[in-house]
């Protein structure tokens, strides 16, 4: 939805080193092992730091995964 150049600007890795997926902050992401999952290869691969505050419904398999 977004130009092509922003997205590959967006993509870089080195925004990507310290997430903060918390709520309200990402209220449009569903807080659960597929968003997880689908975030993992793409955008989280190289994190440092995570923060999930307000994900209560995390599961052992979400842990796992991460």
């Amino acid at each position: 939805m977004v130009c092509h150049r922003w997205r590959e600007v967006a993509s870089e890795p080195v925004l990507w080193r310290k997430v903060d997926l918390s709520t309200p902050s990402f209220k449009f992401l569903k807080a659960s092992t597929a968003t997880i999952e689908k975030l993992i290869p793409t955008r989280l691969a190289g994190v440092i730091q995570l923060n999930l505050l307000g994900w209560d419904k995390l599961t052992d398999k979400t842990i796992q995964v991460l």
